[in-house]
């Protein structure tokens, strides 16, 4: 019957027992064992204790700890995780032969561990956008209470203007399964806004997106400071302002005699506020809920022994019955009245919130599995000292083990020998430990080998009584955000270079207006470059006869490398500035000491002057090639492609400078070097066609026009113009042809031309002083100032047309001529008619625009018919013209 008795407590027991032997064999085990156990009582009988528990003592220490009814710690397996048991041991019978060990399951460190510990808040969205859960470092940032979070849409809780983006934000997580990052404010219940860093990853079920999870990191580290400020604040306005509910004071006495109470009773109890402050209806007796009283009194009477305040939750009976959960806070005060301690507070109806707590563990029970999934963080537990005891699907994808590969692994297994060696793993335990929360960035270890950058929080979790039992961890892979952050880094200090560069360009160019001859010109472009902090050394050169390359201007400071470069050209090696000048295209060397071109001994030499990098730009106009620049650079690929595109510019307006000064020093020489050349090349437009109309062509003039052509009138001999321009037709050069004048063989054609010798002349700072071509063979006559060099002219226009050969080369003295000669020599050669008519239309306005007189305004003025004004006036016109163009514009 005893035995009877004692089984049947024993199966209605909620707490685990199991019985064993001498021999440690199970032989009774209840129902509460079985579920702790993950079994069923039948299967337990008969299994061997060892075998169920990590820890069950030798069968001696057994029998001893039975007798003294010790308690001894087993572990065991359940679901893949360590849980840890607390076993009291009893003798069960009079021999001592059975034990009775009763089971205490200590809570497991789980995911919900984890979460409610983060620093950081933690939140689950549905696909409806709706809080499924969140942890309890939301609430308390927020402001909010669970049972408003609850009823809150997540775009609450940023500002306006970025609601938009959050909306996108978790749009873009739901609909295509992406990781979404968003910097933005986090806004409180009080209107504060916190800066916060949002990452949103999907929540996967079964293969189908149900929701999001999201995580918040603040960013401001003034985060503690405001979160202590803002509870002082709502604890204030808990007591002072006028929330729902009732302020109260009353006597410390059984039934809290009140001796104020707020409108709010009404509301919250349905009793009138003066029945209860006159004593009709108690506090105590009437409206707590008689099983609460009691408590209440000693929870009370505990906190105001310690000097505290006093924060409850319990049940009242409203006027009609009703049952409702209210919150209480309220400290000591001094009575106004008898001196004796009064007690002061606040009081508000919660029964929603409490409804609104169970439904919530309800959902987060629901969803606990669902956050178990998340891939895109590595969240898993280790114990406290530093063993993982737990491993969740983020860890596996991230850091490559399995869950049975990793449990019991010590977690600096992700770290690097490097970081081994150091002790960081260790060192992140103990600031955890120390400071709560220790944060980490840096490379970690996958099982196959390969690195990633990760960002790593450790979270310390201790117990009610501030013992630690284990650390939260979760890990980020941060590799392509800190690729992209690095790549934009570089980008932008690449931009800030070149903005430099080019700004620096454009100094060079305006300096080269002021430049009266070439040497200032180079000079300028080298000392401007130089002075800069972005370059070593300058110098401008231009080909010998030898065809190397010899220094017209230098500035900066290179150590003589220019000269080593210039001693160790040779066959095997050509260098930069003659490549540069050979191909007329900018060359480049990004890093000189270890270019594999250059010869050992130079690319030392580069190295010991802390010379890394070159650039040879060839300084050009149009066909002709004045020189190399050539510029030294202390950084390693100081030459970008954008960079070299602006050195480019550069030679190109350099050229354009040289020409113009060679040009205008052509205009105002008093001699000038006149060259005659035999040009046979068929593409010169003459010599085709007076080879092809077998007669003798002639050029009066050209005219550039708009559109970048040159319009050629060619005086025409010894055949049909009409002939010539049907000739001009077939040339695939030639845009426009038309024959001005016919007069019975001979005649005048204009011919324009997209390309032509006489553009050659001019981009080689000449000047074309007469052209013909008779049957074939041309002859071109150029000046050029004195001091030419008369092998680079002709090599441009050979290069511009073959077969072009210097036949004679002759100075030639410039008549000078003052201004009044010049308009003596003018006057001479228009009658006295043709002088009164063009200073009558000039004195009248007829030139102005708009006229002031007309034709026949003037013609009247001076007694004459319109047509004899006319005539008179184009024949001084054309004189005039003829004076101005007939030596100069061929």
């Amino acid at each position: 019957m005893r035995d009877q008795l004692a089984r049947t407590v024993l199966e209605k027991s909620p707490d685990p027992v199991v019985v064993v032997d001498d021999d440690g064999r199970v032989t009774y085990a209840n129902r509460a064992a079985a579920t702790t156990l993950d079994s069923d009582p039948d299967s337990l009988r008969g299994t061997t204790a060892p075998d169920l528990f990590d820890g069950w003592p030798d069968p001696d220490t057994l029998a001893r700890s039975a007798r003294e009814e010790a308690s001894l710690p087993l572990t065991i397996r359940r679901s893949g995780e360590r849980v840890t048991l607390s076993c009291s041991l009893h003798t069960f019978d009079d021999d001592g032969s059975s034990v009775a060990a009763f089971l205490e399951e200590h809570g497991p460190l789980r995911v919900e561990n984890v979460v409610d510990a983060l620093d950081d808040v933690f939140y689950v969205l549905d696909a409806d956008r709706n809080f499924r859960e969140w942890n309890a470092r939301f609430a308390d940032i927020t402001g909010y209470g669970d049972d408003e979070i609850a009823e809150m849409d997540p775009l609450e809780f940023v500002p306006p203007e970025d609601r938009d983006a959050a909306a996108a934000a978790i749009e873009t997580t739901l609909s295509e399964e992406t990781v979404e990052t968003l910097r933005s404010a986090l806004v409180t219940k009080s209107g504060e806004r916190i800066p916060y860093e949002f990452n949103a990853a999907p929540l996967v079920d079964d293969g189908r997106v149900v929701g999001l999870v999201g995580t918040g990191r603040d960013v401001s580290e003034r985060r503690k400071a405001r979160l202590a400020l803002r509870e002082s604040e709502r604890r204030r306005a808990t007591l002072l302002s006028n929330l729902p509910g009732m302020v109260y004071r009353c006597r410390n006495e059984p039934g809290w005699p009140m001796s104020f109470v707020s409108e709010g009773c009404r509301d919250l109890t349905g009793y009138e506020s003066e029945r209860i402050e006159r004593g009709e209806v108690s506090w105590g007796r009437d409206v707590v809920h008689p099983d609460d009283r009691d408590t209440i009194w000693e929870a009370v009477q505990d906190a105001l022994a310690d000097g505290d305040r006093f924060e409850l939750t319990y049940r009242i009976l409203t006027a009609d019955g009703e049952t409702r959960w209210v919150w209480e806070q309220g400290r000591e005060m001094a009575g106004a009245e008898t001196g004796e301690p009064d007690l002061a507070g606040f009081i508000t109806d919660v029964t929603e919130q409490r409804e609104a707590e169970r439904r919530l563990r309800q959902e987060k029970d629901r969803f606990r599995s669902l956050v178990q999934g998340v891939d895109e963080y590595a969240i898993f537990m280790l114990d406290p000292d530093g063993y993982v005891v737990s491993w969740n699907e983020g860890a596996e994808r991230i850091k490559g083990y399995e869950r049975e590969e990793i449990l019991d692994e010590h977690f600096s297994t992700f770290y690097t020998d490097d970081d081994v060696a150091a002790s960081v793993p260790e060192e992140n335990l103990a600031d955890a430990a120390e400071r709560g929360k220790a944060e980490d960035e840096g490379w970690r270890v996958r099982k196959d080998g390969s690195r990633f950058w990760a960002n790593v929080v450790i979270t310390a979790l201790r117990d009610d009584d501030g013992r630690l039992r284990g650390y939260a961890k979760v890990t980020r892979d941060m590799t392509e955000h800190r690729e992209r952050e690095r790549r934009l880094a570089q980008q932008r200090d690449e931009l800030a270079t070149l903005n430099r560069i080019n700004e620096l360009v454009r100094r060079v160019i305006r300096s080269l207006v002021a430049a009266a001859s070439r040497e200032e010109i180079e000079t300028a472009v080298c000392e401007r470059l130089a002075d800069s902090n972005l370059y070593r050394f300058a110098w401008v050169g231009e080909r010998d006869l030898s065809g190397d390359v010899t220094v017209r201007s230098k500035a900066g400071d290179d150590g003589g490398f220019h000269e080593l470069v210039s001693d160790a050209a040779g066959e095997e090696w050509e260098r930069p500035a003659v490549t540069a000048l050979r191909t007329d295209e900018c060359q480049v060397v990004q890093d000189i000491p270890n270019e594999s071109d250059h010869p050992d001994d130079l690319a030392d030499a580069a190295g010991e002057r802390g010379i890394r990098s070159g650039l040879a730009v060839p300084l050009t106009y149009g066909a002709t090639t004045y020189g190399v620049l050539v510029v030294y650079a202390t950084r390693t690929d100081a030459f970008s492609e954008r960079e070299a595109a602006g050195f480019d510019v550069l030679g190109e307006t350099v050229g354009f400078a040289i020409n113009a000064i060679e040009r205008e020093r052509l205009l105002a020489a008093d001699s000038v070097l006149e060259l005659e050349f035999r040009v046979s090349d068929p593409d010169w437009l003459l010599v085709d066609l007076s080879a092809r109309g077998d007669c003798t062509l002639v050029l009066d003039g050209t005219v550039p026009t708009s559109e970048g052509e040159i319009l050629h009138y060619v005086r025409v001999s010894g055949v049909d113009p009409e002939r010539v321009a049907d000739f001009a037709e077939d040339v695939s050069t030639v845009t426009d042809v038309g024959v001005v004048t016919d007069r019975n063989g001979d005649g005048l054609v204009s011919i324009t031309v997209s390309t032509s010798l006489v553009t050659a002349v001019l981009d080689a700072g000449a000047s074309v002083r007469s052209a013909r071509a008779q049957a074939g063979e041309g002859k071109l006559v150029v000046e050029a100032p004195r001091d030419v060099d008369v092998r680079t002219l002709a090599g441009s226009l050979d290069d511009a047309f073959v077969g072009v050969e210097l036949l004679a080369k002759r100075e030639r003295e410039r008549p000078v001529q003052t201004a009044g000669e010049f308009r003596e020599e003018l006057a001479s050669g228009l009658t006295a008619r043709q002088r009164a008519t063009l200073q009558a239309a000039f004195l009248a306005g007829y030139f102005d625009w708009p006229r002031a007189s007309t034709a026949e305004e003037v013609a009247d003025s001076m007694d004459i018919s319109s047509a004899t004004f006319h005539q008179h006036l184009r024949k001084a016109q054309r004189k005039l013209a003829s004076a101005f163009f007939d030596d100069s514009a061929r």
